[in-house]
């Protein structure tokens, strides 16, 4: 055997050529809800017997009691990017879409239900609000691109006061076999960004907590930057993203109490 997917991301496993299997042997696609997220190497050597067995690959374990003559089909094998390695802020940002759940709010989407996203985006309010106010004085389109659903990310921000900031798409229920990179192409081919030129992904930054989104989207020369895993964008993440943009930071509270006495 040449080859297998994941039953859960689609994600494909490459082994070396073995004597019982077939140098014409193709992989098979994940039949339902998968995708190739990118693939996995193993070393000649390490495809047979109880040590392969064991091979820790990305998160996840293929943990099979005898590989001899057979590999572990239902295998969960996961190739998840690192976290550092999906900043990529190059500059020349006309566009910022931010992801809603666990970047704007506090909590990742699959834990966090209706009533808390709008309360943590009221509590996180006043620390966002002077970041998206200077994106937006530099002539910098926001949006929103999320899985949660329309209804759910306008309540949040009207409830926060935050809606008047976003001028650009809101998009939500942005699932889809090409992940949140099909949806930014097409707003930058045949939607409301398409005004930013033929290449317009290149002028988009993505703002989001999940890397595989990100990577996606870096493969297609979307700029990406990785909120963090847990609580949200905080005001180092700002920092980071305006020095790399070249605009300047709005004051700190301490900076402006300094500045009235």
């Amino acid at each position: 055997l040449d080859c297998f997917s994941s039953p859960q991301d689609g994600s494909t496993l490459h082994l070396p050529p073995t004597a019982s299997s077939s140098s014409n042997s193709e992989c098979s696609k994940p039949k339902s809800g998968g995708m190739q997220l990118g693939s996995i190497d193993v070393p000649a050597g390490e495809t047979s017997g109880p040590r392969f067995g064991a091979m820790q690959l990305g998160s996840e374990v293929c943990n099979s009691a005898n590989m001899e003559g057979s590999m572990c089909m239902s295998a969960l094998i996961t190739a998840r990017p690192q976290r550092h390695e999906q900043i990529s802020v190059l500059g020349n940002v006309s566009a910022v879409l931010f992801d809603f759940d666990g970047t704007l709010t506090a909590t990742p989407g699959d834990r966090a239900a209706r009533k808390f996203k709008v309360a943590e985006l009221k509590e996180r309010s006043d620390m966002l609000r002077p970041w998206l106010c200077r994106l937006r004085d530099a002539k910098i389109t926001l949006g929103i691109i999320s899985k949660s659903s329309k209804d759910t990310i306008e309540s949040a921000l009207l409830a926060a006061d935050l809606q008047q900031l976003f001028d650009g798409p809101i998009q939500a229920k942005a699932v889809g076999l090409e992940g949140k990179a099909g949806f930014i192409e097409d707003m930058c081919t045949t939607g409301e960004l398409a005004r930013l030129g033929t290449t317009a992904v290149q002028h988009v930054l993505l703002v989001d907590d999940d890397v595989l989104e990100l990577e996606r989207c870096r493969a297609i020369s979307i700029q990406t930057y990785p909120a963090p895993e847990e609580g949200g964008l905080q005001e180092e993440d700002f920092f980071t993203i305006f020095e790399a943009l070249g605009l300047e930071h709005p004051p700190r509270p301490a900076d402006t109490m300094e500045i009235n006495r």
